[in-house]
Formats: C-alpha cells, structure tokens, sequence
C-alpha cells in the first residue's frame, strides 16, 4: 500500500500545492488528507469516507480515482476503529465536480460510495403496499366497470303487461333509505295474474344486477338493492342475476328460493 501514499504525496507535490492548499480547494480537512497520505484509515472513520476521500482528492490530483478506490479496499485496516473516537466528518452539500484537468477555482467534494453497505439505500415499497395498491386499483375499476354498464343500459325498460318498475338504482343504500314504494303482496300469497296465468314474482335478500325478459321483452334490467320486489304477467320468463345467492324467485306461488350461491351468476328461464 506504500506505492498509493507515495503516488498521492508525489503528485501533490509536483504540483506545488501543500495539504493547506488542497483543503481549500476540495473542501476536506487537513487532517483527512493527511491521513491519506499516510494510510492512516482508522482516522478518517467509516470506509464509505474513506472511499469518498480518497476518489475526491484522486480526481483533484488527476489520478485514476477508482484505481485508487480498489487497492484501499484490498487494505484489510479499512474499518477499523482508530484507538480514540472520532467523529465522523462533515459532507457539504453542493455537487461534485469531475475534473479532468486541475483548475485553481475547482472545487472537490466527498462522495459517499453508495455500494458500501452502511450506504443508504433507496427506499423500496413493503409487499404490504403493494398488494394495497393492487386491490384499491382493482376496486375503481369494478366501479368504472358498474357504473359503465349502468350508463350504457340506461333506464329500465317499460314493463308492458307487467308490474311498473322503478328507475335504476344507481347505489345499493341501506333497507332504511330505501323503503318499497309501496306495499306488495309477499312471495308466495298471489298465484295468479288479472289475466288469470302464473305470476311470477322475485324478491332481493341482497343487492344484485338483475335482468328479467318478459315475453321476449326485457322488463327489469340494472342494479337493485336489498328488498326489491316485483311480479310479472306473461308466458314465459327468463331471469339473469349476477348474485345468485341473493335473488329469491317464486312461481305461481310456490317459493323456489335463491336462484345459486352468494355471488353466482345464473340465468333461468320459466314457462307461466
């Protein structure tokens, strides 16, 4: 290691600068680059200085700075301690600049070598947070997604030979915001239509998109909430709904309960 104390003191020299000198240049303490010159590591403090010292004043003198970085790291004195603490010395804040060749305005700064393991390093996101933004941007797509949908489908239908039914429900609110507009008879009570044929009713548990086809009519169609109810006159009827679990139907007043499991979708069809 005699050979890089000599080089850094020879060059210095050569130039006719003193350690006075090149402090006032580079910004590092006298002691530092003394140390340098000497080998004397321990002094410095922590090898990420030692490193960031060593290539400052490297560059100032015009040698090869990371040449200079590698034959200190085969030193196996680099971080030990010196026999008396020492603090660790002040880093200013403003830019390194590269020199090429010397100029007597120049100004050197140390460089912390980032690759040491006492560097910091640059702060990476937990899996926890990722798999948060994961399902927070999986949540406004589904409501893109609804709320597209709904826009789309617009209105319900009208009914035709079937029970009026209400606009589209653009949220599922709670059973108290959201009374029937009336008093239906319950599932399983009416049988028959005026017209004599089979009714067909349906009651939501649970809010579901639902579309129902009357007749080859769509009669109902969007998002409803908890307690819906309607009945239907017709031949036949087909029914789609994107919770299962949720929707009840009864035919001719026999209850035929939930139409699938909890989030199913299901499409039944029935002949009145």
């Amino acid at each position: 290691m005699s050979a890089l104390r000599d080089t850094f003191r020879a060059m210095r020299e050569s130039k006719g600068l003193t350690l006075a000198d090149v402090s006032e240049r580079i910004h590092i303490r006298m002691i530092y680059l003394a140390a340098i010159e000497a080998e004397d590591w321990a002094s410095i403090g922590p090898p990420v200085y030692v490193r960031g010292f060593v290539r400052s004043y490297a560059r100032f003198l015009g040698l090869d700075a990371e040449a200079a970085v590698a034959q200190i790291n085969a030193d196996p004195s680099i971080g030990v301690p010196a026999p008396a603490a020492v603090s660790a010395p002040p880093v200013r804040s403003k830019p390194a600049a590269r020199a090429d060749s010397v100029s007597p305005d120049a100004v050197f700064y140390p460089e912390p070598d980032i690759a040491d393991p006492g560097a910091a390093s640059k702060p990476r996101l937990s899996i926890g947070a990722i798999a948060g933004i994961v399902v927070a941007l999986l949540l406004v797509s589904f409501v893109g997604y609804e709320y597209f949908a709904e826009s789309q489908h617009g209105e319900p239908a009208g009914l035709g030979a079937a029970a009026t039914v209400e606009p589209v429900a653009r949220a599922a609110p709670s059973d108290a915001a959201w009374p029937p507009d009336s008093a239906p008879a319950e599932i399983g009570t009416v049988d028959k239509n005026s017209d004599g044929s089979n009714a067909f009713a349906l009651s939501l548990n649970d809010s579901s998109w639902l579309q129902v086809v009357v007749d080859g009519k769509v009669a109902m169609e969007g998002v409803y909430p908890k307690g819906t109810r309607r009945r239907f006159a017709g031949r036949s009827v087909t029914v789609r709904v994107g919770n299962a679990g949720g929707v009840d139907i009864s035919v001719g007043g026999k209850d035929l309960g939930p139409m699938g499991g909890v989030g199913d979708v299901a499409e039944r069809s029935y002949q009145l």
